[in-house]
């Protein structure tokens, strides 16, 4: 009953300091925005949005304009552009 108790004490003690943890460090790692907070991307004339999806820490837009389609990578903690990859249909 003893080594019960002290388990189940030790348990909520683990689940307390953990989660004081997480309360003192959580501003810690705030993201860092980009200087006036606004991120530019080129793109051609036309295009249209037609995919995004978040996966982690990484943003995927994906645009089709008349050239093809463009996939571009976004570090979603800083906004900073990772990748882009350019689709072109194959010449006949």
């Amino acid at each position: 009953m003893l080594i019960a108790g002290l388990t189940l004490g030790l348990g909520i003690f683990a689940v307390f300091a953990g989660i004081v943890y997480r309360l003192m460090t959580y501003g810690d790692k705030a993201p860092a925005m980009p200087a006036g907070g606004v991120v530019s991307e080129t793109l051609p004339a036309g295009a249209k949005l037609i995919s995004s999806t978040i996966a982690g820490n990484r943003i995927v837009l994906t645009y089709e304009h008349a050239g093809g389609t463009t996939v571009i990578l976004i570090d979603s903690r800083d906004l900073k552009p990772l990748g882009r990859l350019e689709l072109r249909p194959q010449a006949p």
